[in-house]
């Protein structure tokens, strides 16, 4: 056996153990072999390796890698719809918008029909400010299907960041009637209550939002702040941030809000407590605070 046949048997065990381990779930050892597989001169010429490859380490999080061996299955196929939709969601995962969106038209110019693909166009879009943009791809998602959830979102999302309430309100209770227990889409339905000055729904919302999902830590902030803002209600603001900080210890806001709560009631001992708890979670909230602290 020559040492080109050598190589060929190693790659196609390499490749076969990658297979059988993925099969198992098991993909941290499925990515050792798909790799080893990969490394002799066959694996570098095999895109669906390499594109499951790239899947897999996206899958786990491993986004620089995924991009490279991304590039590389469409070195190897410039026609392959799904590697440059694959590059295309780990651009936009690494905040890379403009790539991101440049390779969505990709996938599109190849397969007008690809699933999900205006939506994700919407999205970089709003990722990058260009609501009309975002707004009109959303759209274009509901025209293929009424029931789209991430294009409801992305709508709602859009409308209330560009202060077209009533819009945002219908898109997300679109949303709410078809997955009634989505706890971001509840959490936004109380938002753009409460701008519409709809109270009590607001307060329905966000609690429905929390009882969904305990740590949602914008549903226990919100609420917190409508009981302080519309009702000055301080100690409803602090019972409900207490529940929020039980559930989510680390989360510096529910400590800053609170934190302002017991300021407001005149507990300079327990908000100087959580204003330095919430400096010590989130070093962004700076010592600019520090004269607010005085005050306590």
């Amino acid at each position: 056996m020559n040492q080109s046949e050598k190589n060929h048997k190693i790659y196609l065990n390499e490749k076969a153990k990658g297979g059988h381990y993925f099969k198992l779930g098991d993909v941290k050892r499925a990515l050792v072999h798909y790799r080893n597989a990969y490394e002799t001169s066959f694996g570098k010429e095999d895109a669906d390796l390499i594109l499951e490859l790239a899947i897999l380490l996206e899958e786990t999080g491993q986004l620089d890698d995924a991009m490279k061996f991304y590039r590389h299955a469409i070195k190897l196929d410039h026609e392959n719809p799904v590697a440059y939709y694959g590059l295309a969601t780990t651009c936009e995962a690494s905040e890379e918008f403009e790539e991101a969106l440049e390779l969505y038209y990709r996938v599109l110019e190849l397969d007008e029909d690809a699933d999900g693909i205006h939506c994700a166009i919407g999205n970089c879009y709003s990722e990058l400010g260009q609501h009309e943009e975002a707004i009109e791809n959303f759209l274009e998602a509901l025209k293929r299907d009424k029931t789209d959830m991430p294009a409801l979102f992305g709508l709602g999302a859009t409308y209330e960041a560009t202060d077209q309430t009533l819009k945002a309100y219908h898109y997300f209770m679109r949303a709410h009637k078809i997955i009634q227990d989505d706890t971001l889409v509840l959490c936004y339905l109380g938002v753009v209550c409460a701008k519409l000055g709809q109270i009590q729904s607001a307060i329905k919302y966000y609690e429905l939002s929390i009882a969904a999902d305990k740590y949602n830590v914008g549903s226990y902030a919100n609420l917190g702040q409508v009981y302080e803002s519309v009702y000055g209600d301080f100690d409803s603001g602090i019972k409900i941030y207490s529940e929020g900080i039980e559930n989510n210890p680390d989360e510096a806001l529910l400590y800053l809000n609170r934190a302002l709560a017991y300021h407001a009631k005149n507990m300079p001992e327990q908000a100087t407590a959580d204003l330095d708890k919430a400096m010590q979670l989130d070093k962004t909230i700076d010592m600019s605070l520090d004269g607010f602290r005085k005050n306590f």
